[in-house]
């Protein structure tokens, strides 16, 4: 039977029940008697109750007050956050003004939460009005802006009005907003023909506007990685300024006005004291490992449930989904409860955190986490401002990228200077210019400009400029498509070799697996989704599993493991999981220990911070096949150390391993499942993987709510670090500080408390023993600690979703994929995240400078990929391929090179064969070049009025060249037609064009040609 079958489960939040069930579950607690029956006044303190009792007086009082709002005021921003996902969990409505942090010297306040204040603001200004309102005492205590200068601001458009698309954008533009050719930033706006993009100051998320005529026909907000438009909202409202025009100069009292009550839930506010309503009930919420201990307290919950229930008390016990709830009560059977006990438990799908009792009501809740000692990872109450498609992606590398002075490589003329987009003489539009040998200049139509990639050699060597009109280039290339065909045959053999090699065939997921992927908190994006199955099927496949997982930091790659070690274990086999530091090995093997705490399977540790008796102990269960799931460094490598049935291997951070660690991994793991997960992979690993010879799945879909992090670079400043670790600690939040100096973090931890008063310090680095180490980063993840001075040490694994800053010492000092880990360790939660990098100017010069300037300008979400090519570009190729294919790297440019192996290897694997990307295609009734068009030659080209932006009008062009197949192609004109409306008779020709070029790679044609009625296909 299925949770939701069982008598006595009620769903309090989820989707399965209405808002009036839900108002009659909470009605029969009697929580509204209660509190009516304490206080009498508008303003009650409720100080003293557990913060999913306040959560749940708020949503009471908020809905059964019906001519009255309320607002309920926390102590600081993080209790602020958690109150609002009590309350929604409880089923309320809420409403938050965030801390905007304005006026501050010296820190830029976060665009997000200032667009949030602005948002709120206007929402109370229109429309109904909120019941529940939460703030911070800050919040009460900061000035805002008059109602009347809110409302005024604002517009408000729904679908069927009538207006004139360019009067609006005039009219923005005039108050204040940026006319752009792509909406990325709140204040901007873009037209084209129809169609208006508008980020509203105040909101979350931009909107797509199309009119047809007079009219608006639809509303649509925009996926902004993806430019595209997505749900219909059929209204949308525009503040016409910016929050830093507004003069504020009223209080929030005066701005809300009316009978407004108050709820004070922290701080130093007082009110109608209501003391002893509801009081916390004492569970222990940490997981006990050892077997007797835990039996203890199984016994202890046991009866204190039976006492509960024999004194006539109701007992709720509440999961986070079914999942849960069918884990609960399994566990709850081994409480020593029977089965009639169990049947007097109300069970109850909801998101709470922690539970409470009510001694006047004799009811109790308890929750998942406390009962089965979940960790609550607190990663924040607001919704996403960003969602992410599967279908359209950008390119690695992009012609609009390239800078004035890059070397850059045309397919059919060789290596040339970019000098950037001009007119040719004559007339035939804009191009690209590029400049050869001797000061020849070659002019590339922008139809064309798929054509030309940036050229990245090996090394700093500068290349040779090429010759126009001469053959060198010609037999170049050709001897380097001759060397690729060598190179994927390789490939493909090593590939081939590797697939005929007998391995494990898992088989199809055990019964407990579905039930012990429900229990995860959190629902999986579709790319965690594909990433699983493709990873599940590949264990079920009779040959040894090679798959690389690509995704940023934070994205979910270890779930994707932790379900594959699962699999792997249910079916009676070993797994390692390989980390390349030991602070990672243990991250690793906490949350490893905590997700099967309630399955049988064994995690052990094999690190240096356990004792040599330990470490025996361990190698013999490895040796013996008590363990199941082993989780170490490289010394998981030692000859010693003999596994019983080994079945799979996940290596986290490949790139961190030496070379000769990873020539062990393949010699010790060659029959075994391999899964590799990595945010910032080497080349290498990424082109074998991009090419085909090596199975890959990206996670590029960030999690809900996650933001960009924003990135500083200035010189070491007392004042500005103050200012910082001031606004974070301030806002609730903790700080990373790095200093790879051990000898100087004494000194620089005593220099901080003199700087911040009060400012609590814990220090952390390699050469601590390991209790020492392990009590300071207890001290910081508890949240007992604002700073956590320390070294390279936190570069990977530890994730604390309260820690949102992060300031690099001496930044010109690390590598960039040593830095964008470094950063990832912040911006894990809903907070805009900050990273400041202390560089001395001096030092902002060579491979240092463009280091630190990559980390700034790929701030974005998914900005591995990106890291890894430009540290590639920054470093040079060298010998990525080989030394014997480095020299053709050299000569033609590393993406080139990529774009014919990837071809080569496309044309060569069977069953899976790609038409090349340039079929030779000759229409004698099309041209590709508008300037061609007429006398019965039509053009198919993307005309200038259509795609005005040149950069983007290059990105499409290059877009359709490189696509091989008509699934893609038809994707990009989805693409074209929502972002610049519908298809002109160029663009659709264009396209049609491409559609021949596939359909006859396809067919195995490489030339076609149309003379008149006469078609020749070679």
């Amino acid at each position: 039977m299925t949770a939701g079958e069982r008598v006595g489960k009620i769903v309090l939040s989820g989707q399965n029940q209405s808002q009036k069930d839900l108002k009659g579950l909470l009605g029969t607690l009697g929580v509204s008697q209660l509190i009516s029956g304490r206080g009498t006044g508008g303003v009650y303190s409720m100080m003293s109750w557990p913060v999913s009792a306040q959560a749940l007086a708020a949503t009471v009082i908020s809905q059964d007050n019906q001519g009255r709002s309320w607002l309920v005021v926390a102590g600081s921003v993080k209790e602020q956050e958690e109150l609002a996902s009590e309350i929604e969990a409880w089923g309320g409505e809420v409403l938050i003004i965030p801390e905007a942090h304005r006026g501050e010297e010296r820190v830029r306040p976060d665009p997000d939460l200032e667009a949030e204040w602005l948002g709120s603001l206007a929402r109370l200004v229109q429309g109904t009005k909120p019941r529940c309102v939460l703030v911070t005492e800050r919040v009460l205590q900061e000035k805002h802006p008059a109602p009347d200068e809110i409302r005024k601001g604002m517009i408000q458009l729904k679908t069927g009005d009538i207006l004139d698309p360019l009067q609006l954008v005039e009219n923005l533009v005039e108050a204040g907003y940026k006319k752009v050719g792509t909406v990325a930033e709140r204040g901007e706006v873009a037209r084209r023909g129809g169609i208006v993009d508008v980020f509203a100051s105040q909101a979350a998320i931009p909107v797509r506007m199309e009119w047809g005529g007079e009219r608006i026909e639809s509303i649509r907000e925009i996926d902004l990685h993806e430019q595209i438009g997505t749900g219909e909202v059929g209204e949308a409202g525009i503040f016409r300024g910016k929050a830093q025009g507004l003069a504020c100069q009223t209080s929030l009292a005066e701005f809300l006005g009316g009978d407004w009550g108050r709820l004070i839930c922290g701080g130093e506010g007082e009110g109608e004291i209501l003391e002893g309503l509801f009081v916390r009930h004492g569970f222990t919420e940490q997981p006990v490992r050892d077997p007797s201990l835990a039996d203890a307290r199984r016994r202890k919950v046991g009866a204190g449930i039976r006492s509960w229930l024999g004194q006539g008390w109701r007992v709720i016990v509440s999961g986070i989904n079914p999942g849960e709830i069918d884990r609960l009560e399994e566990w709850l059977k081994e409480c020593d409860l029977v089965s009639g006990e169990i049947r007097k438990l109300e069970f109850v799908v909801s998101g709470l955190g922690r539970g409470f009792a009510c001694p006047a009501g004799r009811w109790i809740v308890v929750t998942g986490a406390e009962l089965l000692g979940r960790t609550e990872t607190g990663r924040g109450f607001r919704k996403s401002t960003r969602q992410m498609s599967d279908g359209w992606r950008k390119p690695v590398f992009n012609p609009g990228e390239l800078k004035l002075g890059d070397y850059a490589v045309h397919l059919q003329h060789g290596v040339g200077i970019y000098e950037g987009l001009g007119d040719k003489p004559g007339g035939v539009g804009q191009c690209l210019l590029l400049k050869y040998s001797e000061g020849a200049r070659l002019y590339v139509p922008v139809e064309e400009s798929y054509l030309v990639s940036r050229y990245v050699g090996v090394g700093k060597k500068r290349p040779m400029l090429d010759t126009l009109g001469g053959g060198k280039w010609e037999r170049t290339r050709a001897r380097a498509e001759k060397a690729v065909e060598d190179f994927a045959a390789t490939l493909l053999r090593t590939a081939a070799e590797r697939e005929a090699m007998p391995g494990t065939a898992f088989p199809p997921d055990h019964e407990w697996q579905g039930k012990f992927e429900s229990e995860f908190v959190y629902t999986p994006t579709g790319d965690q989704e594909r990433a699983i199955s493709e990873t599940k099927a590949d264990m079920e496949r009779p040959r040894p599993m090679d798959r690389l997982i690509c995704g940023d930091v934070g994205y979910g790659k270890t779930e994707v493991a932790i379900r594959a070690a699962f699999k792997a274990a249910m079916a009676g086999k070993q797994v390692v999981l390989l980390a390349p530091t030991t602070v990672l090995a243990q991250q690793h093997a906490r949350t490893l220990r905590e997700r099967f705490s309630e399955w049988p399977i064994t995690v052990e540790e094999l690190s240096r911070f356990r004792s040599m008796g330990e470490q025996k102990k361990v190698i013999r269960g490895v040796g013996d096949g008590s363990v199941d799931v082993v989780v170490g460094t490289h010394r998981l490598l030692s000859p010693d150390i003999q596994f019983h049935d080994l079945g799979l291997v996940v290596i986290d951070e490949e790139q961190r391993f030496g070379v000769k660690q990873k020539e062990k991994l393949k010699e010790r793991f060659r029959r075994v499942d391999v899964l590799t997960l990595s945010a910032t992979p080497i080349p290498r690993t990424l082109y074998l993987a991009m090419l085909g010879a090596r199975d890959l799945s990206q996670i590029e879909t960030p999690p809900p709510g996650r933001h960009p992090i924003e990135t500083v670079v200035a010189d070491y400043d007392e004042r500005l670090i103050r200012d910082w670790i001031r606004r974070e600690v301030g806002r609730g939040g903790q700080v990373y500080y790095l200093h790879n100096r051990v000898a100087a973090l004494p000194a620089l931890a005593s220099k901080l408390k003199l700087l911040i008063p009060g400012l609590r310090v814990a220090t952390a680095h390699g050469q601590m023993g390991e209790s020492e180490l392990e009590d300071s980063m207890g001290k910081f993840v508890a949240g007992k600690a604002d700073v956590l001075l320390c070294t390279t040490i936190v570069e990977s694994g530890l994730d604390i979703p309260n820690a949102n800053t992060i300031i690099l010492d001496r930044a010109d000092r690390f590598g960039l994929a040593d830095l964008y880990q470094l950063r990832g360790r912040v911006g894990r939660a809903q907070h805009r995240a900050y990273a400041l990098l202390l560089v001395p100017r001096e030092k902002r010069q060579g491979d240092a400078g463009e280091r630190v300037e990559a980390l700034q300008m790929h701030g974005g979400l998914g900005a591995g990929y990106r890291i890894a090519m430009r540290d590639l570009e920054i470093r040079g190729a060298g010998n990525l391929l080989g030394t014997e294919q480095s020299g053709h790297v050299a000569v033609i440019g590393f993406e080139l090179y990529c774009r014919l192996l990837r071809s080569a290897v496309s044309r060569m694997k069977k069953g899976e064969w790609r038409p090349p990307p340039f079929v030779q295609l000759r229409l004698d009734f099309l041209t590709l070049r508008g300037a061609e068009a007429g006398d019965g030659v039509a053009g198919a080209y993307v005309p200038a009025g259509y795609i005005p932006e040149v950069r983007e009008r290059i990105e499409a062009y290059r877009r359709a060249a490189e696509s091989g197949s008509l699934k893609e192609l038809a994707s990009i004109g989805i693409h074209w037609r929502d972002r610049y409306g519908p298809w002109p008779l160029e663009a659709f020709l264009l396209l049609g064009y491409h559609r021949v070029r596939i359909t006859a790679g396809l067919a195995g044609v490489t030339r076609l040609e149309t003379e008149g009625e006469k078609i020749r296909a070679w």
